[in-house]
């Protein structure tokens, strides 16, 4: 048993796998998340790594109260029943060194948070006189720390950042570029500039970056100022040359008039 909680991330709802389950069972994504979350906890109280389950699918059919539930955990491949029941990656989140990794990552996240508090606080008493103006800033991401062991994302976690970038262009070279940066960054990492970018970025679609583009060159480490629309100042060249050939009609007119 490796504690006494479990591990989701908050795209799980809506995973490509979570969606196909609901529509083989019948039932809406809310309700598969939450049976699997009663899986997950069964496996985690029963086993080290969610492998080697000495049971049934039709006894994790009764655990979830729900016939047919473990073969369609199997059928989106998250259930192996070759010669045991197994659950394919359940240690990249549940086992006991996923965790560790959560709780230390969760730890420095905290120090980080009140080590800028003070900065800020600091900063505020010696200067009480000025008051610039507040902007809006998205918190700073770190890449993740600890064992430096990353995991290789899923199928469904590369759709789930490919879904969230806002073009949609050249999907394959795309998820490809993707599963490269969450291989050196992490998934969630990836995930979460993704959101940030798709949140603050109002270019025109022609002017976002191709997806791979954006991924290959790592563009989401870029300052969050760049992704927005600057409206360009320079004069339209089809104006310019209309007020020009004006200009050039009216020196006419006038030396001709002082003839």
């Amino acid at each position: 048993m490796a504690g006494d909680w479990i591990k989701i991330q908050h795209v799980t709802p809506d995973k490509p796998e979570v969606v196909r389950m609901a529509s083989i069972l019948g039932i809406d994504q809310d309700a598969v998340t939450g049976k699997l979350i009663r899986i997950w906890i069964w496996a985690d109280q029963q086993s080290v790594n969610g492998y080697a389950l000495s049971v049934t699918k039709a006894f994790l059919d009764r655990v979830v109260f729900f016939p047919g539930f473990a073969d369609a955990l199997e059928e989106v491949g998250w259930l192996s029943a070759d010669d045991e029941l197994t659950l394919p990656n359940f240690d990249r989140h549940n086992g006991k060194t996923a965790k560790t990794r959560a709780q230390t990552k969760n730890r420095v996240e905290v120090l980080r948070s009140e080590r800028n508090n003070c900065n800020a606080a600091s900063v505020t008493t010696a200067l009480p006189e000025k008051r610039r103006e507040e902007k809006r800033r998205l918190p700073p991401i770190s890449p993740p720390e600890g064992d430096g062991l990353i995991q290789s994302p899923t199928p469904g976690e590369l759709e789930a950042i490919y879904n969230l970038y806002p073009r949609k262009e050249g999907k394959p070279t795309a998820l490809r570029a993707i599963e490269k940066k969450c291989k050196k960054f992490g998934f969630e990492y990836v995930l979460e500039k993704t959101r940030q970018f798709a949140s603050t970025c109002d270019k025109p679609n022609q002017f976002i970056p191709m997806p791979a583009t954006f991924y290959n060159q790592e563009r989401f480490n870029d300052a969050p100022e760049t992704w927005k629309h600057h409206e360009d100042t320079k004069p339209n060249t089809a104006q310019h040359v209309d007020r020009a050939a004006g200009t050039a009609n009216a020196n006419v007119v006038d030396h001709y008039a002082g003839l």
